[in-house]
């Protein structure tokens, strides 16, 4: 049996494919279209509604609008995947390294009994702030070159946008998990 096509969260918007839609058109499209289905309106369509919700939260990340690029162009091959650049490899080791650090860190804090054993961790704590900050950094550029280097693929090259969505991913995985680590390393 032949897989469906993937629904076209771009039509459902009422835009054209684009790789770097304009967010702010993007946002007015999906309140216009999103407030006249909404299900509490007296014609509201709750089915519209739920695939405008759906194309809106899957073309406002570059991720997952990038994926869904790569579906339309190849359905075939919608949910094939690309493996990681070496790069990002590198990269997501030297930042799970330095996870392990700031996890290590907060245990000795709690385990630290007394004001003056914390405010001997203080030196540490500043540190690994400070390297959290570069990694940051680190993560703002290269978010910028995979967005600068995505400017330039076709819209039918679905392998290309297969490699970027995933670099996408992992960077924003990155991200995330680092904001994470950091929140807490802040709170003790």
């Amino acid at each position: 049996m032949k897989a469906l096509p993937p629904e076209n969260h771009f039509a459902a918007l009422g835009i054209q494919p684009h790789i770097w839609p304009d967010a702010d058109e993007l946002k007015e499209r999906y309140h216009k279209l999103a407030g006249a289905s909404h299900p509490d309106k007296a014609d509201g369509d709750s089915v519209r509604f739920q695939s405008i919700e759906t194309a809106y939260r899957v073309l406002a990340r570059p991720a997952t609008r990038l994926k869904h690029l790569a579906g339309l162009a190849e359905p075939e091959n919608a949910s094939a995947s690309e493996n990681t650049p070496p790069e990002f490899s590198d990269f997501m080791f030297e930042l799970g390294s330095f996870l392990q650090q700031l996890k290590a860190f907060r245990t000795e804090q709690r385990l630290a009994g007394s004001t003056i054993a914390r405010a001997l961790l203080a030196p540490g704590q500043i540190e690994l702030q400070e390297e959290a900050m570069r990694f940051q950094v680190r993560i703002a550029a290269m978010q910028s070159e995979m967005e600068a280097s995505t400017r330039a693929l076709a819209i039918d090259d679905a392998s290309g946008l297969r490699a970027a969505a995933s670099a996408f991913t992992y960077l924003d995985r990155a991200a995330n998990q680092l904001h994470t680590a950091l929140s807490g390393l802040l709170e003790d």
